[in-house]
């Protein structure tokens, strides 16, 4: 996705949204072997959102998504 305002990104990170297609990216992952070969799921690399809910594994947090940068873009705060 491309995103043409702050505004327009900061809907999407804190969205529904974002969770679903991070679901299928590490499923696709996982499903190539790109999570590497002692990956026994997608489960195996965790993302942290930003209302602090994740996917996978809460130990191994590989991705975060924090929303407070473009929020501070939002409100000419950058």
């Amino acid at each position: 996705m491309l995103f043409y305002t702050p505004a327009t990104a900061y809907e999407f990170a804190s969205s529904e949204a974002i969770r679903h297609t991070m679901d299928k990216v590490r499923t696709f992952s996982f499903a190539k072997g790109l999570l590497g070969q002692a990956a026994t799921s997608a489960d195996a690399v965790g993302m942290q959102f930003a209302d602090g809910s994740t996917l996978g594994d809460k130990n191994n947090i590989k991705l975060r998504f924090d929303t407070r940068f473009v929020n501070m873009a939002m409100t000419n705060q950058l």
